[in-house]
């Protein structure tokens, strides 16, 4: 019962954080904001999907987006409850609070908000946000307890 607490105090957590770093980045970021040489804060609407693909120009296509968002939340959401591991429960969590902030994000404006900014030699990787973070943290824990730890419990 405790885990479960704690897998919702962490969908909640990430969810706030989330929102309260995009408010943040959408009241105080106007113009590119320079933090280190390789590091900015940009404020960008993502009207698309994983690096702005597939942008969604026509309200349909937001539409479209909000319905697949929420299949793939419910999805996940699914994946979350039926796992039999406590460390996929976490990571499946982790990828369920990052697409449910980044959906309601496309609910209330149409898109996602994005603002950090990583670069190396004026190539810049696309701007995201904690939920894209949450998302690809998560998906690494699920790759690694597969690939990584899962083998060599059977060598």
């Amino acid at each position: 019962m405790n885990r479960i607490f704690f897998l919702i105090g962490l969908v909640v957590s990430i969810f706030a954080l989330d929102q309260a770093t995009k408010i943040w980045a959408a009241s105080h970021i106007t113009n590119t904001i320079e933090v280190t040489s390789f590091f900015n804060l940009v404020l960008t609407l993502n009207r698309g999907v994983s690096f702005a693909m597939f942008t969604a120009t026509h309200a349909y296509g937001v539409y479209l987006l909000i319905g697949l968002t929420s299949l793939l939340s419910l999805l996940v959401l699914y994946l979350v409850i039926t796992s039999k591991e406590f460390f996929d429960k976490f990571a499946f969590s982790m990828i369920f609070a990052g697409a449910i902030g980044n959906l309601f994000d496309r609910i209330r404006l149409g898109g996602v908000i994005d603002f950090l900014d990583f670069h190396i030699m004026g190539h810049h990787w696309p701007a995201f946000n904690v939920a894209d973070s949450a998302i690809c943290i998560g998906v690494g824990l699920l790759f690694f307890n597969q690939f990584i730890v899962k083998k060599n419990q059977h060598v």
